[in-house]
């Protein structure tokens, strides 16, 4: 019970700093997510130096059934949004090139950093302190509560709270790593929820709304 307390801190601790390097880094970049994405290569490249030192074959190819969940994903995630529009009458959207460098930015630069530095090296530490199920949990709630924004200002005005699409996908991607002990597939899974906005945003962006408690 104890190391599950000190857990919880150092979960909020960690996530709570990161929030305020966002915050301060997005003085001089923006849009937010541009200023988050940049302190997550910085940080990821030194994860991956880590792994490299230490001779961690990160990027070994992995059979294919660990990429099944992201084909799932983005297989599902066009399925329904084609039929919910053949069935409501909804037009095809078309992209705007003002919104093109952002969008493949969310699907591509973003699930890469974000997987060296919340699975490569967060969660790499939690499951060396921790029971695996332990280690996937909290290297989760860190993921989903910095999606929240967690600054000391917010949580003294009580205005944090758990961002449930990004909890989850923190648990898959644990799992994934756990499973496979690779990090190309949990990229590749983050990447694919990603591009299901693009996906929905394109064919039927009613979805959007409809799957709104999981997107940010």
């Amino acid at each position: 019970m104890r190391g599950l307390i000190w857990l919880t801190i150092l979960s909020l601790v960690l996530a709570v700093v990161m929030a305020e390097s966002y915050n301060c880094l997005s003085d001089w970049l923006s849009p937010p997510w541009f200023a988050a994405a940049t302190l997550h290569s910085l940080l990821a490249s030194f994860v991956a130096t880590y792994w490299w030192l230490h001779d961690r074959k990160v990027f070994t190819p992995g059979a294919w059934q660990s990429y099944l969940p992201a084909t799932f994903v983005l297989g599902a995630s066009a399925a329904v949004a084609l039929l919910s529009r053949a069935f409501g009458g909804v037009t095809i959207n078309a992209v705007s090139d003002s919104n093109t460098h952002p969008t493949w930015a969310a699907v591509i630069w973003v699930p890469l950093v974000e997987e060296f530095v919340f699975r490569a090296g967060i969660g790499a530490v939690y499951r060396r302190l921790s029971q695996p199920i332990w280690a996937a949990w909290f290297a989760a709630l860190v993921f989903a509560l910095v999606h929240a924004n967690p600054t000391w200002s917010n949580l003294v005005q009580g205005q944090v709270g758990l961002a449930l699409g990004a909890f989850l996908l923190g648990l898959c991607c644990e799992y994934l790593m756990m499973k496979t002990g690779r990090i190309l597939p949990c990229i590749a899974f983050h990447s694919a929820c990603n591009a299901t906005v693009m996906i929905f945003g394109i064919l039927d962006k009613r979805w959007l709304d409809w799957l709104a408690p999981l997107y940010l």
